[in-house]
């Protein structure tokens, strides 16, 4: 049995954490250079549109996801850069999020400081939300 690549374990410990979620990255993870609706996933996963739909939202927000706008409504693909976390490689030798090990840009909006005071930043609010939740718990 062929062992699941940490960074595809850290991320989805990071950002599975409901069905919505998981079908959004399974679908978009299964084809990364697909264009996907709300409804189309929906349907796929038989999941409710509006969940989905928050579900995508939140990934866009979060980086993951590309996201444009189309004349049929939006649409959202996985992020090329990100491939790293469907093909179980390393991440790039960037800034990497401390909880999930996606790679952060240095002008990230979401940022905090690790139990030594030092800056560090991350990929979502998700993230961002559970470093503080860790450190509370220290």
């Amino acid at each position: 049995m062929q062992a699941v690549p940490d960074p595809l374990v850290r991320f989805a410990r990071a950002h599975l954490r409901n069905p919505p979620r998981y079908a959004v990255y399974r679908t978009a993870g299964s084809t990364p250079d697909a264009w996907w609706s709300a409804t189309e996933i929906a349907q796929h996963a038989g999941l409710d549109i509006a969940d989905i739909d928050r579900a995508l939202r939140g990934f866009a927000a979060a980086g993951i996801l590309h996201e444009r706008v189309s004349p049929g409504g939006r649409l959202c693909r996985w992020r090329d850069e990100l491939r790293y976390v469907l093909d179980g490689t390393s991440p790039p030798a960037e800034l990497i999020d401390p909880i999930c090990g996606m790679p952060v840009n240095a002008d990230s909006a979401y940022t905090g400081h690790d139990a030594t005071g030092a800056t560090v930043h991350f990929c979502s609010r998700w993230c961002q939300a559970a470093h503080r939740n860790r450190l509370r718990r220290r």
